[in-house]
């Protein structure tokens, strides 16, 4: 619950700031006052926090907890307070956990393995793997998913019943199906180079070594490297943002030889000369930047020494294809 408490607070700071002006008091005793008044919400079984209210819930706790800290003889521990907090949101989502499904009961809406599921997950950046488990990420919170432990010491993670209409989800789990064009083979596509005179953007899809399907000889040679390392990753996943945004590649996390990898897209870059896709390209870098995702940008003149690149730039990400 503290990464949760972190991630709530780092993504609404305008909000805390307005939220700062509106709670005040100059007694520890009142501060607890309203300390309770705010966690007691969370025990409550009669009402329905919204999303928003929970994070209103965690502002202005966090808030009051702050504002406790800087007073003189506080009669409280902070480190109790935080707990405080912690414990009432755990209690929530264990009451709120029985609405909500399992990778094993998603599995069974789409007729796949429970380790399908989780693997599609993880592509997504929904949730990481664990030592023992999966662990949630900021952007499965953002879903609606929380985490909770086996008796065992394991975790795992739980999604709401919105997951099974979500349109990102259900591209991932239920992706189209798509018709080589052409009588392309793996076999004849080994070996294909690129120079800056072939075009990279041809009619037909080109098949990689691992099965999928690409638009041009440069995301070809990229997807065959990335097969080549052993790493799991996704051609032309959407971000799970705000925005429409579709990656060439998506590296999940726990990638690598030393399973330490962090999640990471791929964009390759192809066209110089053409104004719409420039100004594409800025706003898709911003959104990138804007929501602190990994990103490794390629372009023509990496593709002469990509091997050797790509492998130091992973590094970079704890990916280690060595």
């Amino acid at each position: 619950m503290t990464d949760m408490i972190k991630d709530i607070l780092s993504k609404n700071a305008d909000l805390i700031n307005k939220k700062k002006n509106t709670i005040s008091f100059d007694k520890d005793f009142e501060g607890k006052r309203l300390l309770n008044h705010e966690i007691s919400k969370l025990y409550d079984k009669n009402i329905t926090i919204s999303e928003q209210e929970l994070i209103l819930i965690v502002i202005n706790s966090s808030i009051i907890i702050n504002k406790m800290s800087e007073l003189e003889n506080c009669g409280w521990k902070i480190s109790e307070l935080k707990t405080q907090l912690e414990s009432g949101l755990s209690s929530y989502y264990e009451k709120k956990g029985n609405n909500f499904l399992t990778a094993t009961k998603i599995s069974e809406k789409f007729g796949v393995s429970n380790q399908r599921v989780n693997n599609i997950l993880s592509e997504l950046g929904w949730i990481e793997q664990a030592i023992k488990g999966w662990t949630i990420t900021t952007l499965g919170r953002n879903k609606g998913g929380f985490q909770k432990e086996h008796q065992t010491g394991g975790t795992y993670v739980l999604w709401p019943e919105s997951v099974l209409t979500d349109n990102i989800f259900l591209k991932a789990i239920k992706p189209p199906e798509y018709i080589l064009k052409d009588k392309t083979t793996e076999e004849s596509l080994k070996n294909i180079t690129i120079s800056k005179s072939e075009n990279k953007y041809p009619n037909t899809l080109l098949k990689a070594k691992d099965g999928h399907l690409v638009r041009s000889r440069a995301e070809l040679i990229i997807d065959n490297l990335l097969y080549d390392y052993g790493l799991t990753h996704a051609y032309e996943r959407e971000l799970t943002v705000a925005e429409t945004v579709i990656s060439d590649f998506y590296i999940p996390a726990r990638n690598g030889k030393d399973n330490l990898g962090k999640a990471v897209y791929i964009e390759f870059w192809g066209i110089s000369d053409d104004k719409e896709y420039l100004e594409r390209k800025k706003i898709k870098q911003n959104i990138y930047k804007t929501n602190n995702i990994n990103l490794i940008e390629l372009n023509d003149s990496h593709l002469d020494n990509l091997d050797s690149y790509l492998r130091k730039t992973l590094l970079k990400y704890n990916i280690n294809v060595e």
